[in-house]
C-alpha cells in the first residue's frame, strides 16, 4: 500500500511521536510511507523516515498518489478528505471533544470528526466514546493500540535498578505539559504533602515545552527537563525510582505511562480507563483516583516504601507492555484493518 500520514506540525511530542513510529513500522513491513508535515521538521526524531514539509497537505498527498490517507489531528482531517481516489483515515489518540483547551472549538472539531468515517483508535475506551457521543453506526472502528517503541524504552541493568532503589533521597519522575488532562499540579501537590511529612527525594519535571509556573513547586536540589528526545527520555526513566502519571480520564493513553512500564519502573497513575486497560487484575502499577491528592501522596509513599511489591509491578507492567503494545504489533494491526476497509469498498475510485 501507499500510505500517507498528515501531521499538522512536528513538534517533539508524544503525539507526533507515534506517528512516525508507525509510519516506520509500516514500512519494515514492505509498505511505502510518507509523512507530510504543515510545519515544521521532525530532526528530533532518531530513525530514518520519509517525510515532507508541505503547507497545502492534500496537494502534496495527492502527488504521492496516495492509497490510504491517515488524518493524524482534528485539523488534518479536511485535507485527508479531499484527497481524491484514497481511503481516509482518522487516527484517534485521543477526543479533542473532551478537552477544556479546544472547548471554544467544539463544533468545528465535531463537523471535522463526522468528515471520515473509517477510525482508528488506541484503544476500547476511545470507542466507547465516540460511540456515545456521534452514535454506535456513525463509524468503522479499529482498535490499534498505542504503539511503544520496545528496542529504546526498555529495562536497565539490574545492577542500576538496585543502586536506584537504595538511593537515600529517591528521583520521582513527573513527565508532561502543564494541561488539564495532564493532571501534574495533582502530582507535586501529592509530593509538597510527603515532603511536609518528612519524606526526602528528588523531583524531576519533563515537559515538551518551557517550565511554566508549577516549577516555583520544585525545590532546590529538584531537576527540570525541557524538550528531551526520546533516547535520553528513556535513560530519565530508567534512572527514577518512581515515575508519576496523573493523567485525567481525557487522556487517550498518555505515553509517559506505557514507556516507564516498557523500562521496568514503578509507576503510580490515576485508575483512568486507558491506564486500567492492560490487564483486568490491574497488579501492574499503583493507582488512584484523578485528582486526589492525599490518595496520591499514599500511593507514592506505598510504591517507595514496598520495594517488593513496586518491583513486581515494574516488572508485570514491562511484559505487559511487550506483549500487547510493541510498534511492530501495532503496524500489523494497521495493515489489516486498512486491507479490509479497502477490500470491502472504502477506497474512493
Amino acid at each position: 500500500m501507499r500510505i500517507a500520514y498528515l501531521l499538522e506540525s512536528a513538534d517533539l511530542c508524544g503525539g507526533v511521536r507515534v506517528v512516525l513510529d508507525q509510519a516506520r513500522a509500516l514500512r519494515s513491513r514492505g509498505h511505502e510511507v510518507r509523512v507530510f508535515i504543515r510545519r515544521g521538521q521532525p530532526t528530533w526524531y532518531p530513525y530514518a523516515i520519509a517525510w515532507q514539509t508541505a503547507s497545502q497537505l492534500t496537494e502534496a498527498a495527492e502527488s504521492f498518489r496516495a492509497e490510504i490517507v491517515i488524518a493524524t489531528f482534528w485539523t488534518t482531517i479536511a485535507d485527508a478528505c479531499r484527497i481524491r481516489a484514497a481511503l481516509p483515515i482518522h487516527l484517534c489518540q485521543g477526543i479533542e471533544l473532551d478537552f477544556v483547551e479546544y472547548a471554544r472549538m467544539r463544533a468545528a472539531i465535531e463537523a471535522a470528526y463526522r468528515c471520515i468515517r473509517h477510525k482508528f483508535v488506541i484503544g476500547p475506551w476511545l470507542q466507547d466514546r465516540l460511540e456515545a457521543l456521534f452514535g454506535t453506526a456513525a463509524f468503522e472502528i479499529a482498535c490499534i493500540g498505542q504503539g511503544i517503541d520496545t528496542l529504546m524504552y526498555r529495562p536497565g541493568r539490574h545492577i542500576d535498578d538496585c543502586k536506584t532503589y537504595c538511593s537515600p533521597r529517591p528521583r520521582i519522575l513527573i513527565p508532561g505539559l502543564n494541561t488539564p488532562v495532564k493532571g501534574v499540579a495533582t502530582a507535586l501537590a501529592a509530593i509538597h504533602h510527603l515532603r511536609a511529612s518528612g519524606m526526602r527525594c528528588r523531583v524531576v519535571r519533563v515537559s515538551p515545552a518551557p517550565i511554566d509556573r508549577l516549577a516555583e513547586q520544585l525545590g532546590e536540589d529538584d531537576e527540570c527537563h525541557v524538550g528531551v528526545e526520546p533516547s535520553a527520555m528513556a535513560d530519565l526513566y530508567r534512572s527514577a525510582r518512581v515515575v508519576v502519571t496523573p493523567s485525567a480520564p481525557a487522556e487517550g493513553f498518555g505515553l509517559p505511562f506505557a514507556e516507564a512500564l516498557a523500562c521496568r519502573r514503578p509507576v503510580v497513575a490515576t485508575a483512568i480507563p486507558s491506564y486500567l486497560s492492560l490487564c483486568q487484575r490491574h497488579d501492574y502499577a499503583f493507582f488512584a483516583p484523578p485528582g486526589d491528592v492525599p490518595a496520591m501522596a499514599k500511593m507514592i509513599k506505598a510504591a517507595l516504601r514496598q520495594p517488593l511489591r513496586a518491583w513486581a509491578q515494574a516488572r508485570r507492567g514491562a511484559r505487559l507492555v511487550q506483549e500487547h503494545f510493541a510498534i511492530e504489533k501495532v503496524a500489523e494491526r494497521i495493515e489489516r484493518a486498512s486491507l479490509l476497509w479497502r477490500d470491502r469498498g472504502g477506497l474512493r475510485r
